[in-house]
């Protein structure tokens, strides 16, 4: 499943540890009698690359649902659309991810057991969810808002290079 994880030092025990700490650094956390307390370099290079990999998305459920057109490496869009591409793409790159998805899909979902597509029009890719009784494939045009918004935050824990931290408006 999607575990979520935090682990959280005390910033003074980091700054005794860390031996490269730059007087050029502009990245100041405050003051004390001797002067300025900077944030180590290697920490604060750290610290920007993976703030330029935060993703932050508004997610719509129109846009999760619509059609995509077929193109590599595709993306989720900030309003979530081309989940359809993305959810292709997986299935077809990473195999073990979206089965591992789909299991999961199963615990979210108890009345869905596997996520299908659809070729709509050419060159085109729409997704369904199938239900457990009846096996029938309920388009995701027809999910509810709650449906496609938890698929496409549970689509995001399972993409093989996930965002390293994600802000949702």
């Amino acid at each position: 499943g999607v575990s979520i994880s935090a682990n959280w030092t005390s910033l003074s025990e980091s700054l005794k540890k860390s031996k490269n700490i730059s007087e050029s650094s502009d990245f100041v956390l405050g003051y004390n009698k001797e002067g300025k307390i900077r944030f180590p370099e290697e920490e604060l290079r750290d610290l920007r690359e993976k703030l330029a990999q935060i993703q932050f998305f508004s997610f719509d459920a129109s846009s999760i649902a619509s059609p995509v057109q077929l193109q590599p490496n595709v993306s989720l869009n900030q309003q979530g659309g081309s989940l359809a591409g993305v959810l292709d793409r997986l299935r077809d790159q990473a195999p073990e991810r979206f089965e591992a998805l789909n299991k999961e899909l199963r615990q979210w979902f108890p009345e869905f057991d596997k996520i299908l597509f659809d070729t709509p029009d050419t060159g085109k890719r729409s997704f369904l969810l199938r239900t457990c009784g009846g096996h029938y494939g309920i388009p995701a045009t027809d999910l509810s808002q709650g449906t496609l918004l938890a698929l496409v935050i549970l689509t995001l824990g399972y993409l093989p290079n996930p965002p390293p931290l994600v802000g949702l408006e």
